[in-house]
């Protein structure tokens, strides 16, 4: 199976890993948290095997890399720490600790790297971090429960931000750092993403078993895509395409925002709780919780390649150039 994937990933990755007799580049590398290990899990994306097993933390959760692929930031869930990995040594630094860092999700980076955001559940806030000092420079209350994920429009100049008991999705401007507006869609709702083009923002409707489509700039509904039980998270990738993770089903949607008719579904392990792309997006990577590996799928032919252990309770993933 693994020599199945390898031949589906070589085409994929030819570019990241260069030409026979050209000089090679350090292969691109999955990361995965494992929660009930405390780990760190990388992979090797070339080899599909893992390279390298570093204690992080407690309860890993959400992580983010650097745009320059030098530094990965692990989320103490439940915590008040992020977990800082030097990536060009495979070390763990010292833990990141900074006001108001209390039980810290959905990381990302600004697209120079010079600042973090991330959520902080307890303080129902979304905080503003410079790096690489990693202090807390801005906070904005959102007055709001159950602060779950966080999207960041193509070019930048957006954070979305989902809240998952109350059904809203709170809108700001990090330039400006002003809160220009909080979107209640549903009862309760999961992940989201934005379109390739910027227009839309795909959020998962698990009491519904929809994804909504909505107008970026008025959220108006424009477009409901069925997809399975209890969708959890949604992602665009490169390609476009986005995949939806139906927690209940054990599988993932797959569709194309502007051709939705065309969605199928591949079924993955036990638990899925996160996904990540290859750079061109024909290959997907899903983390399932409860039989403890990663999925591994071909989008273009509709399956799944295979499975690999990476750890207990594997919960995030990430794509590391």
């Amino acid at each position: 199976m693994i020599r199945a994937i390898l031949l589906v990933l070589s085409t994929t990755l030819v570019l990241a890993w260069g030409l026979p007799g050209e000089a090679q580049i350090p292969a691109p590398r999955i990361g995965v948290t494992c929660a009930l290990d405390g780990t760190l899990v990388l992979i090797d994306a070339r080899s599909i095997r893992v390279t390298n097993r570093l204690s992080v933390c407690r309860n890993p959760g959400d992580l983010a890399v650097s745009p320059d692929g030098r530094m990965l930031l692990v989320a103490e869930a439940g915590g008040a720490a992020l977990a800082l990995v030097d990536l060009l040594t495979v070390r763990l630094q010292a833990p990141v600790r900074s006001d108001h860092l209390v039980e810290p999700r959905a990381l990302t980076f600004s697209k120079d790297g010079a600042r973090l955001y991330l959520l902080s559940q307890r303080a129902q806030a979304l905080l503003e971090l410079h790096v690489p000092s990693f202090r807390t420079v801005r906070l904005m209350p959102l007055h709001l429960p159950g602060t779950r994920d966080l999207a960041m429009s193509r070019d930048g100049g957006r954070l979305f931000i989902s809240h998952g008991d109350s059904g809203t999705v709170s809108v700001v401007d990090p330039a400006s750092w002003q809160l220009l507006g909080q979107h209640r869609l549903a009862d309760r709702i999961g992940g989201l993403d934005v379109t390739s083009d910027g227009t839309r923002l795909l959020v998962a409707l698990p009491e519904t078993q929809e994804v909504g489509i909505y107008d970026i700039q008025r959220f108006n509904p424009l477009d409901r895509v069925p997809v399975g039980q209890e969708p959890s998270e949604v992602r665009v990738g490169p390609d476009g395409r986005a995949v939806v993770i139906n927690s209940i089903n054990h599988d993932v949607s797959v569709f194309d925002p502007d051709r939705p008719g065309g969605r199928f579904r591949i079924g993955v392990g036990v638990g899925p709780r996160a996904l990540t792309f290859t750079p061109d997006g024909r290959a997907c990577f899903v983390a399932n919780y409860d039989t403890g590996d990663v999925s591994v799928l071909d989008l273009k032919e509709g399956r799944q390649l295979g499975r690999l252990a990476v750890g207990k309770g594997p919960k995030a993933l990430t794509w590391i150039p």
